[in-house]
């Protein structure tokens, strides 16, 4: 699963369905019609969901209730399912979920300290983007594109492994969604999903883990 190293700067980088530009990835306008500006506002909301997931990780170590983790659940499954093939081109939604994602995850931070849990460690669990306007988000988005996460990683099978397990994630949370709108949420699915992103928010080429990881997805569906 490498990133195409053929092109530089691309407008964009989706590889979300099978139908990709040159089967490696949209590089400048989705072949399903989705812009440069929405697929970087996904890439920017996917990194939310991973900081999200860090902290909902921590709540429940400190003692969180499925109760208590019912808005993490909720818009964990709203965000994620709005990335899939085809079902949101809305930047502006987009947005407004990034910043709940934000709001949710500042409760959590506190539900944390209140609990005298642990707070995860590094730049995705401090990730603030409350404050960005729709520009500074776009930017940051490229920042966190699939190359240049890669980059970061500096191991493709490792990132091969993140990958799939990210993706697979989705496809999870696209059951699990469907299971809401029918009034039933399964706490022990939302744990196994928030713990699948929580592993992928980090840059570390841990191949034993993130094969553990991507194994974890297969159970959960």
């Amino acid at each position: 699963m490498a990133a195409d190293t053929t092109i530089s700067n691309p407008a964009m980088f989706c590889r979300q369905c099978e139908q990709t530009q040159d089967h490696i990835a949209c590089r400048t306008v989705g072949i399903c019609g989705k812009s440069p500006e929405t697929s970087t506002m996904q890439d920017v909301l996917m990194q939310t969901v991973k900081s999200l997931s860090l902290w909902a990780v921590a709540a429940r170590e400190a003692g969180a209730s499925a109760d208590e983790m019912k808005d993490a659940n909720s818009w964990t499954l709203s965000s994620v399912f709005s990335t899939l093939t085809n079902v949101n081109f809305d930047e502006s939604r987009i947005e407004e979920f990034i910043k709940e994602g934000m709001t949710i995850k500042r409760d959590l931070e506190q539900m944390v300290t209140a609990k005298g849990g642990v707070a995860p460690d590094g730049d995705v669990a401090r990730l603030d983007l409350s404050k960005m306007d729709t520009d500074e988000l776009e930017d940051f988005g490229y920042t966190v594109s699939i190359p240049e996460l890669q980059k970061a990683m500096g191991n493709d099978d490792c990132f091969s492994l993140v990958e799939i397990a990210s993706y697979g994630a989705k496809g999870a949370c696209a059951y699990a969604a469907h299971c809401r709108q029918l009034g039933y949420v399964d706490e022990d699915v939302m744990t196994g999903i928030h713990h699948v992103f929580a592993k992928v928010a980090s840059n570390e080429p841990d191949m034993e883990g993130l094969l553990a990881n991507a194994l974890r997805v297969g159970e959960l569906n």
